[in-house]
């Protein structure tokens, strides 16, 4: 009696699997559809659809640099071989240079911006967005520029305006300075999924008007006049509008510039490379190595204030599908050459 029941079962399950094979083959890819329909998919709700979008962000940890180890205790070092192995191999596929520890330092664009230590030895190359604030109170703090042992107390703005002035590497005027702290201090690079970047930006610089930043408020406007089908008038940009100008824009600001841009990855060897994403391990183990001891590194922002998740899928509800893969070419180089999930 139980043989032809199993038997049956078995059909029965074997047809199912064929029927959800032949119905997901018939699913059109939206990549495959012309733009403007792309961009209008009606039949799923953009909440949805924005949750789907983002699922790979939200599983960076096993798949964006690191997604070749079966392990996320594996040693620090070892990370950072990886991290910079895949940053060689992407420099050499897509052409973009060599990596050398003697580049010409009089070549050194002025839009590179690198602050260094002389107690520690080290040299950052700054990304705004990328932890700048949190590691300009770190060297403040090791600098003694500060009146304070605890890079917690150092107000934000101090520490930009200081740090600026007292630690940036291109005000020592002096080419063999310059090039001998290149050539033997270690350099570090603070890096972060650009999408989370992206928003980032927008949400402090762009979303609202600032007391501190009126200039971005006019930036705002302009944005929004310039991919708005209103036109010219006071909003202020939407995140879709500005992730829509991001994408074209070839002059870009430096906090929504690509890496490769403002820190030359691709011609400058690094020798550390962090993420934001891991940047409490990242800084730690960094920190120890230079025996930064007695500090802890320092958030620049409350956790409810920070870009997570949930953020993100918030603000990616009401962005077309089409413009997410314009960003996503606009700032390849990014997500590739230091393995970042393609949305």
């Amino acid at each position: 009696m139980n043989k032809p029941i199993r038997t049956l079962s078995r059909s029965l399950i074997g047809a199912l699997i064929v029927f959800c094979i032949f119905i997901s083959c018939r699913q059109p890819n939206w990549r495959d559809k012309p733009a403007h329909q792309r961009d209008s998919i009606e039949h799923k709700n953009k909440r949805t659809l924005a949750r789907e979008v983002i699922r790979n962000w939200n599983t960076w940890s096993t798949r964006h640099v690191d997604r070749r180890r079966n392990n996320f205790e594996v040693g620090f070092m070892e990370l950072q071989r990886k991290r910079q192995s895949l940053l060689r191999e992407e420099c050499q596929r897509q052409k973009l240079g060599n990596i050398d520890d003697d580049f010409d330092v009089m070549k050194l664009e002025p839009k590179v911006k690198l602050l260094y230590s002389d107690k520690h030895r080290f040299i950052l190359c700054e990304i705004p967005k990328c932890a700048s604030s949190s590691m300009k109170k770190v060297l403040l703090t090791t600098e003694k520029l500060v009146n304070t042992t605890n890079p917690r107390e150092v107000k934000s703005e101090l520490a930009h305006r200081l740090a600026d002035a007292k630690l940036d590497l291109r005000r020592l005027r002096n080419a063999t300075g310059i090039a001998e702290r290149l050539r033997n201090y270690k350099r570090l690079i603070i890096v972060r999924d650009p999408v989370y970047r992206l928003l980032s930006a927008y949400r402090n610089k762009l979303e609202k008007e600032y007391p501190w930043s009126r200039d971005f408020a006019d930036m705002s406007r302009k944005i929004h006049s310039n991919v708005s089908a209103e036109g010219r008038g006071t909003k202020l940009a939407t995140f879709a509008e500005f992730l829509k100008y991001a994408a074209m824009d070839r002059d870009r600001d430096r906090h929504w510039k690509l890496y490769y841009d403002l820190c030359l990855p691709c011609t400058i060897r690094y020798d550390f490379i962090a993420h934001v994403e891991t940047i409490n391990n990242d800084m730690t183990e960094f920190m120890k190595m230079l025996r930064m001891e007695n500090m802890s590194f320092p958030s620049n922002y409350a956790a409810s204030e920070q870009t997570d998740i949930e953020k993100l899928e918030k603000y990616m509800a009401s962005v077309p599908l089409g413009t997410i893969e314009d960003i996503y070419n606009s700032y390849r180089n990014d997500f590739e050459m230091f393995g970042f999930s393609r949305p």
